[in-house]
């Protein structure tokens, strides 16, 4: 995997934050402080312009060898799966053990029943998988987890322990879409969107799908609904919903 990001047109539209890999002297380049732009990604991370859109990706990124090289103020920035042992990283199928940088490749290559562990970060979705969804979990019986559920309920709440999924407007119906029986969604902050998360299949009204679980969530900024259900035999518990136009 690998991109391009204009160092420029990064710092004119961030705030300074997170911590640069040491192949990038800032010595070289006294106009920067020693922070690079994460907007809220964290340490060792950059939210980069990439040549296929934007995302926070973790410089320090676990499973990868990481190389930046410079060409007129543009980075060039190289993923590489690191030798040996692929350790877990921000993403990762706890039964496959494979892990990714963004949730909804870590959905699509899982099988029924696995288990998607999600780090603490802020995934900024830029993309929509489908027209009306940003993420879609349509494997029968997977769960999708954040690493520290507690997190999101927390009190005061500490956003650097919770997994965050963001979308950049509310364009698109569903923050997260469940199209399959038996999905368990555990432990998020979600922003933005109609719906934080709906239980419906968008390319079949008529399918319906049962036994998911939508628990320990922090669903915010929904346009309609914070939780909208179609189907039976589902178990919506222990979420906060704040401002949602509906509920």
């Amino acid at each position: 995997m690998s991109g391009t990001m204009d160092w420029n047109a990064m710092y004119a539209a961030e705030t300074d934050a997170g911590e640069y890999l040491s192949p990038i002297d800032p010595d070289t380049h006294p106009e920067h402080p020693r922070w690079a732009a994460a907007n809220g990604g964290g340490p060792a991370c950059w939210d980069m312009d990439w040549s296929f859109g934007s995302e926070v990706v973790p410089l320090a990124f676990p499973g990868f060898d990481v190389e930046i090289t410079e060409a007129e103020g543009v980075y060039t920035v190289t993923l590489t799966p690191a030798a040996g042992d692929n350790p877990p990283g921000p993403v990762v199928n706890e039964d496959t053990g494979e892990s990714y940088g963004t949730i909804q490749p870590a959905i699509d290559a899982a099988n029924p029943g696995d288990t998607i562990l999600v780090y603490p970060g802020e995934y900024v979705i830029d993309e929509p998988e489908i027209d009306e969804a940003w993420i879609i979990i349509d494997i029968e019986g997977l769960t999708v987890e954040a690493l520290n559920p507690a997190a999101a309920l927390g009190n005061p709440f500490e956003p650097s322990e919770a997994s965050i999924i963001v979308v950049h407007d509310n364009e698109v119906d569903d923050v997260i879409n469940i199209a399959a029986d038996g999905v368990t969604f555990d432990g998020f902050t979600v922003r933005g969107a109609y719906y934080g998360v709906n239980i419906y299949d968008w390319g079949d009204e008529d399918e319906v799908y049962s036994d998911c679980i939508i628990t320990n969530n922090y669903i915010t900024g929904s346009m309609y609904d914070g939780i909208w259900v179609e189907g039976v035999g589902h178990t919506i518990s222990d979420n906060i919903i704040t401002g949602s136009g509906e509920g």
